[in-house]
């Protein structure tokens, strides 16, 4: 859903809070779908009339401690980025009814799962060039000490310059693990499983440490699923696949 609703495609006009104003400056002017955790707007700025996406919390996960402590810290984890190559979130508020959002860039194109679908296996030439697109927003986020934790193909949005070239973003920080200050490569004990089946690293699977090289399998995941239309890693239940 995030992917329709950055992109505008897939869209639907109603909602709630169409109309509203949020942040005294962001007009929502139409909803672009719903996901697990939140609702997406797009929105336009008041005063300098630019198009955002707005990301809302759902009522229902307001009681919710650990998905406000998980939304806050996607908002700090890709709002802390500058590179092409990484979404732009670029404001965090609360609204009058008390749901926190996001301010997103808003993007037109398709995320890499939809394309993947669409067009099947891609060009060696495309695929290594949209790979090495993302490991440049990945570096930029190791730099920052965040580590993804979620990399799959649906988290990869693909818009087309006015060159007709792909620009590709990384997209959804909202399971990443903030590392601390200055420590990019060590890794955190999760306990738990979190992230998505296929593009897990073995070690992320078992719930033990996690760092940036999780990150790393993923996207090479993500690479031989560019090149060979398929994925590297299934079964019949998850925990085959895992």
């Amino acid at each position: 859903w995030e992917r329709r609703g950055v992109s505008g495609e897939g869209a639907s006009d109603g909602g709630p809070r169409v109309g509203s104003i949020v942040g005294g400056k962001y007009r929502v002017c139409r909803r672009l779908g719903q996901g697990g955790m939140g609702t997406v707007y797009e929105a336009r700025h008041e005063v300098i009339g630019r198009r955002f996406a707005l990301k809302f919390l759902r009522a229902e996960l307001l009681i919710r401690p650990e998905i406000l402590t998980r939304f806050e810290r996607e908002a700090r984890a890709a709002g802390a980025l500058e590179n092409e190559n990484v979404a732009a979130v670029t404001d965090f508020g609360v609204g009058e009814d008390g749901a926190p959002y996001l301010v997103m860039e808003f993007l037109r194109g398709e995320d890499l799962g939809r394309l993947l679908t669409r067009l099947g296996p891609l060009p060696v030439p495309r695929a290594v060039n949209a790979i090495i697109q993302a490991c440049r927003g990945l570096e930029a986020a190791h730099a920052e000490g965040v580590i993804h934790r979620d990399l799959k193909p649906e988290n990869l949005f693909v818009v087309r310059r006015g060159d007709g070239t792909d620009l590709v973003k990384i997209l959804d920080f909202g399971i990443a693990k903030l590392l601390p200050e200055g420590d990019a490569s060590s890794g955190t004990r999760t306990g738990t499983t979190i992230g998505t089946p296929s593009y897990m690293a073995p070690e992320q699977a078992r719930g033990q440490v996690v760092d940036r090289r999780a990150d790393i399998w993923a996207f090479g995941v993500v690479l031989y699923e560019m090149l060979s239309g398929a994925r590297a890693f299934t079964g019949e239940t998850v925990s085959d696949t895992l």
